[in-house]
């Protein structure tokens, strides 16, 4: 599992409802050593399908709109997703979710690419705003 920098909170931005939003089918970014788009385990579309999905409910519980899967890491323990135009990292363990300070998706990759990359990117932790149950 990632270990996590300085790591700051802020309030959960305010929820916008729509319906879940699929994985892009082509990639705007070359995927990072040690992540994945499309993981052996049929977890990482299934945990985002639907409005009952374990991705879908860490959303609504941090207050945010329906969230993608971007990239997952290859322990499956940390997943990067959007929502609305921001991304996020959820710790599938703890189930924490952080929003990610840089939201261009070019960036996120690059700096995880970098030795140690994940504990270099700037993100902040959210409180959940409901109960979450996964």
């Amino acid at each position: 599992m990632p270990q996590l920098g300085s790591v700051t909170r802020s309030p959960p931005p305010s929820p916008k409802y729509t319906l879940p939003a699929r994985s892009p089918p082509s990639l705007p970014f070359i995927v990072p050593p040690g992540w994945t788009t499309r993981p052996g385990s049929p977890s990482f579309e299934y945990e985002w399908d639907g409005v009952n999905s374990a991705g879908q409910k860490i959303a609504r519980g941090y207050g945010l709109a329906p969230g993608r899967p971007i990239l997952e890491d290859d322990d499956a323990s940390t997943m990067i997703f959007q929502s609305g135009d921001k991304l996020y990292i959820w710790d599938v363990l703890y189930h924490d979710v952080y929003e990610i300070a840089s939201q261009d998706v070019n960036e996120v990759a690059r700096v995880l690419s970098q030795e140690g990359g994940y504990k270099k990117l700037q993100k902040s932790l959210l409180d959940p705003v409901e109960d979450i149950a996964v």
